[in-house]
């Protein structure tokens, strides 16, 4: 997406005449078009993995209330697992949040 903007040109006897000079305003010249769609692309992965991720991550607090005494219990294995997942969990996280 261009635009133009008319400018005004001084001569060297002084008076003005209007020419149209080509600036690039805003937008993104065309062959910066195939890297803003895949930067674009790249950003609805990366939205699509957090969500992933989050998902993980509610599934493991489920998991946690479901199991609450067995976690609890001296001799079991399970608080271990849980914990290794959430530290796997966490190692995948690209955009904490506070």
């Amino acid at each position: 997406m261009r635009r133009t903007v008319k400018k005004e040109k001084q001569t060297d006897k002084g008076t003005t005449a209007a020419e149209p000079v080509r600036t690039k305003v805003a937008g993104v010249a065309r062959g910066e078009s195939a890297d803003l769609e895949s930067s674009q692309l790249n950003r609805e992965d990366d939205a699509e993995n957090r969500k992933v991720l989050r998902s993980r991550y509610l599934a493991v607090m489920t998991k946690i209330n479901d199991a609450r005494d067995e976690i609890s219990s001296v001799d079991s294995n399970k608080f271990n697992i849980i914990i290794h997942e959430v530290d796997s969990l966490y190692q995948q996280v690209s955009m904490p949040r506070e």
